[in-house]
């Protein structure tokens, strides 16, 4: 019986995984020979606990397909106001700039009216900060906005949909919003045509912004849900290993892993379905698969020399 012991499987932790890797050979008796039918590595529990090596059940599990959007974040058009003298004259006295978080009814400046030459507030209509300022004590107020204020504690996010997407989304689907590190989730309200006959549709969905966390102009990209199905078969994509150009989970039998060649049907970004090549209840390595691949091609590589 060829058999091949392999002892150099080393893990991130830089300890050795004993473990024992066995080739295609002609089989000793009726007992080894289904053993030894296919390349397999052996580990045991305590072992594999100790590299990393997590198992699970293949099962059902649900599917979500998404689709990818771009886009930005706008302040609402109530969540925005330009604020101007009520009557024509000087500007006396300015109390804000540029970023200052203002209330309702504050006073933002003071204005000399050039019919009662008397000084009257001009206060902020929102709550809100000052996103531009154009008022300076000595200047004269007609009828051009001196101050614009924002709210941004509620966002709108404008997403383009091009013609090749438009039949899958709809109002009312969940959309996950992402930025950076930064991702929120909501849900489609509208879809507008575009303005000035731009050749795609605006899908837009509320953000609650309490936290300040985005701004008005930040550049987003969304994924839309589209489709969410429950599958009979599905294993965690962590499991997925390449092996001569072949999709392969590792199958668990005792102490046993064994490549496995999988067909796999819908997937997501964290499970695929499974179309044949394993059953229901079958025990599959998931995390760190890759030490059990990187034991089996050493042997090999051991084997052909």
């Amino acid at each position: 019986m060829n058999k091949h012991f392999l002892f150099t499987l080393c893990i991130a932790t830089a300890f050795v995984l004993p473990v024992a890797v066995f080739a295609q050979g002609e089989p000793h008796d009726d007992h080894d020979a289904h053993e030894e039918e296919a390349a397999h590595v052996r580990i045991s529990p305590e072992m594999a606990e100790a590299s990393g090596i997590s198992v699970r059940p293949a099962g059902s599990a649900t599917i979500e397909r998404r689709v990818r959007v771009f886009g930005e974040l706008v302040a609402s058009p109530e969540g925005q106001a330009e604020v101007r003298a009520r009557f024509p004259g000087v500007v006396t006295t300015v109390a804000v700039t540029v970023g200052d978080v203002v209330e309702r009814g504050q006073t933002l400046a003071t204005i000399e009216s050039n019919e009662s030459l008397q000084d009257y507030p001009l206060r902020a209509p929102i709550d809100g900060v000052v996103q531009h300022r154009h008022a300076n004590p000595g200047e004269v107020a007609g009828d051009q906005p001196l101050f614009v204020i924002v709210d941004s504690r509620s966002l709108w996010a404008e997403l383009k949909v091009f013609p090749g997407q438009r039949g899958e989304l709809a109002a009312d689907q969940p959309v996950r919003i992402e930025s950076g590190i930064r991702a929120t989730e909501t849900a489609i309200e509208h879809i507008l045509a575009a303005r000035n006959g731009e050749p795609f549709a605006i899908a837009r969905a509320r953000v609650d912004n309490v936290d300040q966390a985005w701004l008005p102009g930040d550049r987003i990209g969304a994924r839309v849900l589209v489709e969410r199905v429950e599958v009979p078969l599905a294993i965690d994509n962590r499991a997925l290993q390449q092996m001569d150009g072949r999709s392969v989970v590792f199958v668990r039998h005792d102490d046993r892993f064994e490549p496995r060649p999988v067909e796999l049907g819908r997937r997501d970004d964290r499970h695929s379905e499974v179309l044949s090549g394993l059953s229901a209840g079958d025990d599959y390595a998931v995390e760190n698969s890759y030490l059990i691949k990187a034991d089996l091609e050493k042997s090999g590589a051991g084997h052909h020399h």
